[in-house]
């Protein structure tokens, strides 16, 4: 999980520097692609987004449905704006 975590981070970093470069729609659908991959990567492991918070055990998994929530809302955000962007 912590390779996911920093391709996670270098796709970031690249998608900032490249927002800059790309066209617009280019920029915006791959940043969306990137909350999409935020949001899947939430979904399949909370204590990843609750280990980025200060002070929350990421053990705690009576925490884990928030990550869960943050993530889905985030794959319908990316869903809805690459559908609707398109």
């Amino acid at each position: 999980m912590k390779a996911i975590e920093r391709l996670l981070k270098v796709a970031t970093a690249a998608w900032c520097i490249g927002y800059f470069f790309l066209p617009t729609r280019v920029s915006f659908l791959t940043g969306f692609g990137l909350f999409f991959f935020a949001g899947v990567w939430c979904v399949a492991y909370p204590p990843g987004m609750l280990g980025l918070a200060k002070g929350i055990d990421p053990d705690d998994k009576r925490l884990w449905w928030v990550t869960r929530v943050i993530g889905i809302g985030f794959i319908a955000m990316a869903v809805y704006s690459i559908a609707t962007t398109w």
